[in-house]
């Protein structure tokens, strides 16, 4: 079968939702399917340029066009050339945009209406046209299947686009909510956009032969909006890893690898190595490593927050890796932090990838989560729910502990097989009938 796979990000885009789309083509080149993906252009001169991503593979780069971001920044180049419209950001509110910008606390009405046309549904609806015309060229090749995911939701409208245009067979995959997406901020949102969103959602749900979902809470409110009791449910899965143990001496390292945004608050962990610093509990040189767009939270510079708790000489911020470095960095650690605040159906990427390297984690995450069950069910790790400062002092040291002492229960390996890359992705193609 010939399959079209519109994701707005895709390896090498560095963005995280692009392993997710990579793992389901080449899941289905697996099986002897000819994928061709729909992604972003990325920088330089070749951006658009279609590539191969191996055997089976076709990547197709597709430019935005223009929209009504595109004419705003234009009339605002013109009405203040030279400088920038205060509170504007200089690069997308996205969760994989750094830097020390500070969302607006609050926006005339009329502004926030305008907002929320140029962030309806997202801040890539130029790319909806662009993409959903080339899934188009690709149906009328002789592909049968069209496969979305998201986020940014406009792949969804773009997969819609191409449902009503073809009829041909569209699965639509939810990675994060759409309605109920905790990461888009007021200031771009009105109930006029929010009544939209909604509707277009309908839509598509409506439309759609088949939805997946990469968590069992999202699949849940999903099967409650449809009405249905049939979500497809599949975790992005933990890849293999080649675990070598060896004994751990000196300083312990304690690493965080992701990025910075909305809940995902360092601070509460930084109060905690301070106050375990002043009691003398963790030794001197205890090495605390943040992997990522790390180097600012809330527009705060992260080593000044650690400087307030007292362990600005223990914090290195080093910034984006490449991915196996990331992987060799997580083994190479004692303990791995893991933040995950204010995310009560979506489970981090990097967990799956914590869990593959098989060191303790630290998560920080809400008490009725996902990533709290799975963390809890995989066994050898602890967790981090509230403002509790003994919960968050035992856990730490906990953790530590039994990264050094091999007597110290590990994780569950069946329970871990299960959420294996393999047998998600088997689960999947088996629902699609791939």
């Amino acid at each position: 079968m010939r399959i079209v796979l519109i994701a707005y990000y895709y390896p090498p885009d560095p963005a995280v939702g692009g392993l997710r789309a990579a793992k389901v083509a080449r899941a289905m080149v697996s099986r002897g399917h000819a994928v061709d993906v729909i992604a972003a252009t990325l920088p330089g001169p070749a951006g658009e340029r279609a590539d191969t991503d191996g055997d089976g593979i076709r990547v197709h780069r597709v430019a935005r066009s223009f929209d009504l971001r595109n004419l705003a920044s234009r009339v605002g180049r013109r009405l203040r050339p030279g400088r920038r419209t205060e509170g504007e950001p200089t690069v997308a509110l996205t969760p994989a945009a750094p830097g020390a910008w500070n969302r607006p606390a609050q926006q005339p009405a009329w502004k926030r209406h305008v907002m929320s046309a140029l962030w309806l549904p997202d801040d890539r609806q130029g790319w909806i046209r662009p993409a959903a015309g080339r899934a188009i060229e690709c149906v009328e090749r002789g592909a049968q299947l069209v496969y979305t995911t998201s986020p940014p939701a406009s792949v969804q409208i773009a997969g819609w686009l191409v449902k009503r245009r073809t009829g041909a067979r569209w699965a639509m995959e939810f990675r994060d909510p759409w309605t109920d997406n905790p990461w888009k901020p007021a200031f771009v949102r009105s109930a006029w956009s929010d009544a939209a969103e909604r509707w277009l959602e309908r839509r598509c749900l409506r439309a759609a032969d088949h939805v997946i979902a990469v968590t069992e809470s999202t699949g849940r409110r999903l099967m409650s909006r449809m009405k249905t009791d049939h979500v497809i449910i599949a975790r992005n899965g933990i890849d293999p890893y080649d675990r070598t143990s060896s004994g751990r001496t000196g300083p312990p390292a304690i690493v965080y690898v992701g990025n910075l945004y909305d809940e995902r608050d360092p601070r509460p962990f930084f109060r905690a190595i301070g106050r375990l610093r002043q009691r003398r509990l963790l030794p001197e040189g205890t090495r605390i490593d943040f992997v990522g767009d790390c180097q600012f939270y809330e527009g705060m510079a992260v080593d000044g927050l650690a400087d307030e708790c007292g362990i600005a000489d223990w914090l290195t911020c080093v910034g984006r890796r490449p991915h196996a470095e990331c992987m060799d960095r997580m083994a190479a650690a004692d303990v791995l932090l893991l933040l995950a605040q204010g995310q009560p159906e979506q489970v981090p990427n990097k967990l799956y990838e914590y869990f593959a390297v098989g060191r303790p984690i630290v998560a920080y995450t809400d008490q009725e989560s996902e990533t709290m069950a799975m963390v809890q069910l995989a066994k050898g790790h602890y967790t981090v729910t509230g403002e509790d400062a003994a919960q968050e002092d035992a856990a730490i040291l906990g953790a530590l502990r039994a990264a050094r002492d091999t007597a110290q229960p590990q994780q569950d390996e069946g329970v871990l097989a299960q959420w294996s890359t393999e047998r998600q992705m088997a689960l999947l193609l088996d629902e699609l009938g791939l």
